[in-house]
């Protein structure tokens, strides 16, 4: 399970990463920047399946990683992974393809490209990416180009990933 959270720590950016609602070509922008807005808010881990093993936040007991305790903040611009109220992580941009279906996300980050689809409803994110971390190492694109349905298996180098809406804690 420790090789588990640790690609969960290394690879849980790939979905929360700097926001710029950008389009596809030929894509309307407006369109884009309406559903970088329905993205805005802020954002907690529920689900996290890699290569077809899964934790959710409610069995989780171990909270060492931080992972389903910390929050993520996306704004149109940008999304930061929320530890706690002082100590925030920034990320890469993505671009967001409106006309596939499903809808489809490529996350750029430390000079790779992450092909991912997505699916958003007003209170729940679910994503799923080609990704691989060999023996919990940096991240590379995974062997299949694309997902094309949101499943994970073992070896099947992909990352899933179910966000629910969170309401920001008052001070």
């Amino acid at each position: 399970m420790n090789r588990l959270f640790r690609s969960l720590i290394v690879a849980t950016w790939a979905v929360s990463l700097a926001m710029s609602p950008q389009s596809a070509k030929g894509q309307d922008d407006a369109e884009a920047a309406k559903e970088g807005k329905r993205l805005a808010g802020l954002w907690r881990i529920d689900v996290f399946e890699w290569d077809g093993q899964r934790s959710s936040a409610k069995e989780f007991k171990d909270t060492s990683s931080g992972i389903f305790e910390s929050r993520w903040l996306f704004t149109t611009t940008k999304a930061e992974w929320v530890v706690n109220p002082d100590f925030r992580f920034e990320y890469a941009r993505y671009k967001l393809d409106l006309r596939a279906n499903p809808r489809t996300i490529d996350v750029q980050a430390y000079n790779e490209t992450f092909k991912g689809i997505y699916q958003l409803d007003e209170k729940v994110l679910k994503a799923c990416f080609s990704v691989r971390n060999p023996e919990g190492k940096k991240l590379g694109p995974g062997k299949e180009n694309r997902p094309t349905d949101f499943t994970t298996k073992e070896r099947s180098e992909r990352l899933l990933l179910f966000f629910v809406r969170d309401k920001p804690e008052k001070k």
